[in-house]
């Protein structure tokens, strides 16, 4: 059902690609192809060429070739590049992107939640639903970004009012299971880390973290001899 609901869901409107690369394709393999991670919501210029990526809004355009686009596609605006290629927290957020997306198997939620939890506890953010004791998670992440690319990402973000809980946001940090899609996840793991390949190591390696940290808490018993195990495993 997941998959057939959303699974083929494209991850923003448009059809985005490079021209520069699509002439490149042509010349190298007589063909141009579409791009997964020119997709990815906030990535606005191909990192190659350092030059605007072009999109094109019918809905059939992934059944064809971008080549047949580069007449008429829109051009992303010169103005938007000018306030985001060069930002730190942007790059950071495409590199983890990037990281995420080579694995073949998702992160689950729960150990994702508790890793990005622990780091919000370091820098004093608030990771309890509506106790509003200390700054949010979705605050933090509004005030970080370029106001306009982040709406290119999350604009339902840009406009919140501070201090307010943002479920969608927040919840990231206290909720069981997913607090909504996974870029809330994704922003905010480029504002808590100091760099995307720590980002990355925590987040893979969470599930294994949260085991070792249970395995500490768990008090062992005593040694037991075979009439006191055998009453306990009657019990």
């Amino acid at each position: 059902t997941m998959l057939y609901n959303s699974g083929m869901l494209t991850a923003r409107s448009g059809a985005y690609f490079c021209p520069a690369c699509v002439k490149a394709d042509i010349e190298f393999h007589g063909v141009a192809y579409w791009r997964r991670e020119l997709q990815i919501p906030g990535r606005l210029w191909c990192a190659k060429h350092a030059t605007p990526l072009h999109y094109e809004e019918a809905e059939a355009a992934f059944l064809g070739s971008p080549a047949q686009w580069l007449e008429t596609a829109e051009a992303v605006p010169d103005s938007l590049l000018d306030k985001s290629i060069d930002d730190a927290y942007v790059n950071q957020f495409q590199e983890i992107c990037a990281g995420v997306m080579v694995r073949d198997k998702p992160l689950a939620v729960k150990f994702v939640s508790a890793a990005l939890r622990r780091r919000a506890e370091s820098k004093g953010l608030e990771t309890v639903r509506d106790r509003g004791r200390r700054p949010l998670l979705s605050d933090f992440i509004r005030d970080t970004f370029p106001r306009e690319w982040l709406a290119t990402v999350y604009p339902e973000l840009v406009d919140k009012l501070t201090g307010h809980t943002m479920v969608k946001v927040d919840g990231v940090l206290f909720m069981g299971s997913s607090a909504s899609s996974v870029w809330p996840y994704l922003l905010a793991a480029a504002v808590l880390y100091d760099d995307a390949d720590e980002a990355l190591n925590e987040l893979f390696n969470a599930k294994e973290t949260a085991v070792i940290a249970r395995r500490r808490t768990v008090s062992l018993p005593s040694a037991l001899n075979k009439d006191e195990l055998s009453v306990h495993y009657v019990e």
